[in-house]
């Protein structure tokens, strides 16, 4: 206290604004830094930070010099944004101006064209009524008739050709004049606009000059991963590109221009407090004594010959997961985020991996064949939940969703349908057994056939995947047919995978069979 009530003393030293240097993008807010440079006056100094965000978190605030000196204290104030430093509203108001008349002309040309569309239609009327009529003279000139059709022909496909061309304009300025509104609307009146100043002041410590820096946190920022992912075959497998990048939104009320941009998949917590063991009370009572075996029924029917239609769950919007370490990405160069609530688009990093392609089947779940290809993460980061966009041998196949795959773990990304094959599926057998004479097991037994049909010029290899029951309760257990299950499946106990690799001829189709038992004790009810 003795030292800022010294400070207080001394003439009041020149101010400095800093421009802002760092941002961290968290889920939901950003913490932004600002630097300024500044000259020491009488061992002191004050720097002020103006304008800010009127939305930045008062509690967040943080200053700190370098060099030896010290931050000894921060004011943080209100105050209305004079005329002359509010160009930006003049800025954006006189765009969305300059877009409005813009989108008025293209609407009276396109109004002209249309009139001028009527009138031909109107004219080419009369030249076919004037054709007929001078067909039937002894010597029509069909020539002269000939190139003035033509002329016609033309003149319609020019103004064919202008009217798309005016249409697709007066699309796209109307939709730069709905986004420059919104703009406008956002930023609100120049005589309503307010900011923040935050003052710091310095205790040099015998330094001549220092470099302060100022931290706060401000909502109205987020961020999403969004990947791409680039297969090429070669002759023994593939390469798989993966570009890593990132969609940033902020309307935090200030630009960040030219910053260092960090981003955080951490959810920060303000004013958080940690929990308090409390006494644990447990209560008991008996309900009954039945116990209930909770059975999934499969509804599923066969794809009909010819039918080509897909069903695909919409993609979930991506959302930055918490997966109990935080990922931080940097950007590797400063960039410009503008506060206008838009995406920007920002690539991250891109790693090659070699890709091995293969089809596979699930055929309680989907009547279709996919392309799929495997690979590990190839980078030296987790991959977040997020958006991936599919590309084959160039070609856009689609959209999917990545899920959380930390680095080196196994990746499956699909490729799309292969439409040369048919997968069908449908029971064989249902029956419950009862126990037996000096048995108290009861035996549910299902069976199901499984048909492949090929309709490729090669023989192929898919693999089939189907699933068993798993047990969680060791009064119940469930078996793998092996007499009533074709041969050559691996079994995946811990999650009842089961799987076959299975070689279809060209043209031709496979079937397999697929049988399990689950024994239950006979005092357990069925659902």
């Amino acid at each position: 206290m003795k030292a800022l009530f010294l400070i207080m003393l001394v003439a009041s030293p020149a101010l400095a604004e800093g421009p802002v240097e760092r941002v961290v993008v968290f889920g939901d807010r950003a913490q932004v830094t600002r630097k300024a440079e500044v000259r020491c006056a009488a061992g002191s100094a004050r720097v002020e930070f103006s304008p800010l965000p009127l939305g930045l978190d008062e509690r967040t605030v943080r200053a700190e010099a370098t060099g030896g000196a010290e931050a000894v204290g921060t004011t943080l104030s209100t105050f209305t944004l004079a005329a002359d430093r509010d160009g930006e509203v003049q800025a954006a108001q006189a765009a969305a101006d300059e877009a409005w008349a813009a989108l008025q002309a293209a609407n009276a040309e396109r109004d002209q064209l249309a009139q001028a569309d009527q009138l031909a239609v109107r004219y080419l009327g009369y030249v076919e009524t004037v054709l007929v009529e001078g067909i039937r003279r002894p010597k029509p000139d069909l020539g002269g008739w000939e190139r003035a059709l033509d002329q016609l022909a033309r003149r319609s496909l020019e103004a064919g050709r202008q009217r798309l061309e005016v249409e697709a304009r007066v699309r796209r300025l109307a939709a730069d004049a709905d986004r420059l509104r919104a703009r406008v609307a956002r930023l609100g009146p120049r005589s309503e606009r307010r900011a923040r100043r935050v003052e710091v002041a310095v205790d040099c410590k015998g330094v001549a000059s220092t470099t302060v820096r100022l931290a706060y946190v401000v909502g109205g920022a987020s961020w999403r991963p969004e990947y791409d992912l680039r297969f090429t075959e070669t002759g023994g497998g593939g390469e798989v590109e993966l570009v890593t990048s990132a969609l940033i939104q902020q309307a935090t009320g200030e630009d960040w221009t030219d910053a260092r941009v960090v981003l955080s998949s951490a959810r920060p917590w303000l004013g958080v407090q940690a929990p308090t063991p409390r006494p644990v009370a447990v209560y008991t009572e008996k309900v009954g004594e039945s116990k209930v075996l909770v059975q999934a029924q499969e509804k599923r029917e066969s794809l009909a010959a010819g039918e080509t239609t897909i069903t695909r769950r919409p993609a979930a919007a991506a959302d930055v997961a918490d997966a109990g370490t935080a990922v931080t990405l940097t950007l590797p160069r400063p960039v410009t985020i503008r506060a206008d609530g838009e995406p920007y688009w920002i690539p991250i990093d891109a790693v090659k991996a070699p890709g091995q392609a293969k089809r596979v089947a699930f055929p309680a779940q989907q009547p279709f064949v996919y392309q799929v290809v495997q690979l590990k993460n190839p980078a030296g980061y987790p991959l977040l939940a997020g958006p991936l966009h599919v590309y084959r041998n160039g070609a856009y196949m689609g959209d999917t969703a990545l899920d959380h795959a930390g680095p080196g773990a196994p990746l499956e990304i699909s490729l799309g349908v292969d439409s040369t094959f048919r997968v069908e599926r449908g029971p064989r057998k249902e029956a419950n057994q009862r126990p037996g004479f000096l048995s108290d097991t009861r035996h549910l037994a299902r069976a199901y056939e499984i048909i492949i049909r090929s309709g490729a010029r090669a023989a192929a290899e898919v693999e089939i995947r189907e699933q068993i029951p798993v047990s969680k309760n060791a009064a119940i257990r469930v078996e793998l047919g092996t007499k009533g299950t074709t041969a050559g499946y691996r079994l995946e106990p811990e999650t009842g995978l089961v799987t076959w690799p299975l070689q279809v001829p060209a043209g031709a189709e496979r079937r397999l069979d697929l049988a399990y038992t689950v024994h239950l004790p006979e005092d357990w009810k069925l659902q």
